[in-house]
C-alpha cells in the first residue's frame, strides 16, 4: 500500500514538474510575443495564454512565434495527458453542485 501510494505522489510530482518546466520555456520564448500582444506583464498559468488568445481574435493577422507556437503545443499536449482538467465542465462553467443531504 505504501508503495502504491509512493508511487502515485512520484508521477504527480513529475507531472507538475514537466508542465512547470513546459509554463517556464513559454515564459521565456513567447516574451516578444507577450509585447507585441500588450500582454507583456502576465505569465503562462496567470492570463498569459488568454491575454494572447484574446488578441489574436481581434488581430487575425497576428501569428505566434514558431518558438512559441511549439511550446504552447507541446504545453497543451503535456496537460492532456496527464489528465489534468478532465473532470472539469466544458467552457469554464461551475460543476453541478450536488443535492442537499435529506432533499
Amino acid at each position: 500500500m505504501l508503495k502504491l501510494v509512493f508511487c502515485a505522489l512520484f508521477v504527480t510530482m513529475t507531472a507538475h514538474a514537466d508542465l512547470n518546466t513546459d509554463k517556464t520555456s513559454i515564459n521565456n520564448d513567447c516574451k516578444t510575443d507577450a509585447k507585441v500582444a500588450g500582454c507583456g506583464d502576465k505569465t503562462m498559468g496567470h492570463g498569459l495564454a488568454k491575454c494572447i488568445w484574446g488578441y489574436r481574435q481581434k488581430n487575425p493577422k497576428f501569428t505566434l512565434s514558431e518558438k512559441c507556437k511549439a511550446d504552447m503545443m507541446r504545453f497543451r499536449k503535456d496537460r492532456a495527458e496527464k489528465g489534468h482538467r478532465k473532470n472539469m465542465p466544458p467552457n469554464g462553467a461551475t460543476p453541478a453542485q450536488p443535492p442537499a443531504p435529506g432533499k
